[in-house]
């Protein structure tokens, strides 16, 4: 899981699941 430093960080790591 890649954790991105952004204001979508949650929403991209809910996409990539």
């Amino acid at each position: 899981m890649v954790m991105a430093a952004g204001s979508s960080s949650l929403d991209e790591i809910r996409k990539a699941q």
